[in-house]
């Protein structure tokens, strides 16, 4: 059994994928497996990962039919055998002691999950921005219920003990917005998380097609991944104790995807998703306040009235 299972979803990334598999390849830390899922590539993505398959045997490759990446990271799952899990999207990649660094923070802590630091690059390689924890440390989620308001959606800056998955049942859901799902749904089972600085990854910004710098009508899955967490936080008997966190995540969520929504030119498709918005924040929440800050930005105060938001519609000519 290895060390680390890292699970590498595939699909038409043929421009990315050699520098992703090249970043596992110079690990610092050997006894790791790379499970690299297939999803039906239709470019050259398949003969990239074969080739590493066949010169590594850490590199184990297995194909779906274009599943999705739920579907893909779950057969990751299935097929892993390492004590602890690590994601990596195939357009991203690791720095050289990223699994080294993991594993060391996750046993020295004696924890369930760390999550790590990364950074964001553009298409040339160029730093965009750092993303670090802002806290350090090992911390018992029940004692601290506002780390859930400080970790981040995605999946691959942590490392998982993988029997949390097993243990409580926790499967990728299908369609969009699955991370945010997923994370929100592991995190809570971790009896301990812990945090470290270092900056293990590289997240590419940028790529086209991207269906999270889009608006379509994909954006409404945001309301069903909602629903699963809820839904898997009253299961647990733990809703009450996390309401006000997942309250603030859902909404800060919700109107990410409003601020798509109003770039969008489908006046139809926009003007449904902004009602379904606050028609679903407000039967699920009873109303849009929180004890956390919601805004993250200079003028995201319009999305929390919706009169307001209609004006700028209007005196932006989008109405």
């Amino acid at each position: 059994m290895s060390k680390v299972s890292v699970i590498v979803p595939i699909y038409n990334v043929e421009n990315y994928l050699k520098r992703c598999l090249d970043s596992l390849s110079r690990q610092t830390e050997k006894d790791f497996e790379v499970i690299m899922i297939n999803d039906g590539s239709t470019d050259g993505s398949c003969q990239i990962a074969t080739s590493f398959a066949e010169r590594d045997p850490r590199f184990k490759l297995f194909h779906e039919t274009n599943q999705g990446e739920a579907a893909a990271r779950n057969l990751g799952l299935d097929k892993a055998s390492g004590e602890y899990i690590m994601f990596l999207d195939a357009d991203d990649y690791y720095t050289d002691q990223c699994i080294e660094k993991a594993l060391m923070a996750i046993r020295h802590y004696n924890c369930d999950i760390t999550v790590f630091g990364s950074t964001y690059k553009d298409e040339d390689g160029n730093l965009v921005k750092e993303a670090c924890p802002v806290r350090t440390g090992r911390y018992l989620l029940s004692e601290h219920p506002e780390i859930l308001m400080e970790i981040e959606n995605c999946v691959w800056d942590k490392i998982y003990r993988r029997e949390l998955f097993a243990e409580n049942g926790i499967r990728y859901l299908p369609g969009f917005y699955t991370d945010f799902s997923g994370t929100f749904r592991i995190v809570v089972t971790a009896n301990t998380i812990s945090f470290i600085n270092d900056k293990l990854i590289n997240y590419f910004v940028g790529r086209k097609g991207s269906i999270t710098a889009q608006f379509s009508t994909k954006c409404f899955s945001i309301f069903e991944m909602t629903d699963s967490i809820i839904d898997f936080y009253k299961q647990k008997n733990i809703y009450d104790l996390y309401k006000e966190e997942i309250k603030a995540q859902a909404i800060l969520n919700i109107i990410d995807k409003m601020k798509l929504a109003v770039t969008s030119n489908n006046k139809a498709l926009r003007d449904s998703f902004i009602k379904k918005s606050y028609e679903y924040m407000l039967s699920t929440f009873g109303d849009i306040r929180s004890k956390y800050k919601l805004s993250r930005y200079k003028g995201d105060f319009i999305y929390f009235h919706p009169q307001l938001l209609k004006l700028y519609l209007i005196l932006k000519g989008k109405k």
